[in-house]
């Protein structure tokens, strides 16, 4: 095998579980059919600015980096896995503490 088609190969896998990984947003809530509560509004915004930066604190920075350098294709996928779960915990605990209630989404 070519090195040039040894290349091509492994940034064709790479491209694939880029794309197979998710790299786009999700959701941390879905707003209810109807018009919500300016007071529910204000509640997803502020615990969605609680998600991310719980997600993005200097510990979680350092283990995505640890992971992603040590695994670098398989690291990146778990690290953001790890990532949104984190963010999603967070959310559902903060809309709990003001209590309203948190189901699936999507």
């Amino acid at each position: 095998m070519t090195p040039l088609r040894h290349t091509a190969i492994i940034f064709g896998i790479i491209a694939l579980v880029l794309a197979l990984c998710g790299c786009g947003s999700y959701p941390l809530a879905s707003s209810v059919s109807g018009d919500p509560s300016p007071v529910r509004t204000a509640a997803i915004q502020d615990c969605r600015v609680s998600a991310r930066d719980y997600a993005h604190r200097p510990e979680a920075r350092q283990r995505a980096f640890v992971t992603g350098f040590l695994l670098p294709v398989v690291g990146i996928a778990v690290g953001a896995s790890v990532e949104r779960d984190e963010a999603r915990g967070e959310f559902a605990r903060c809309m709990r503490g003001k209590g309203f209630g948190v189901g699936e989404v999507g």
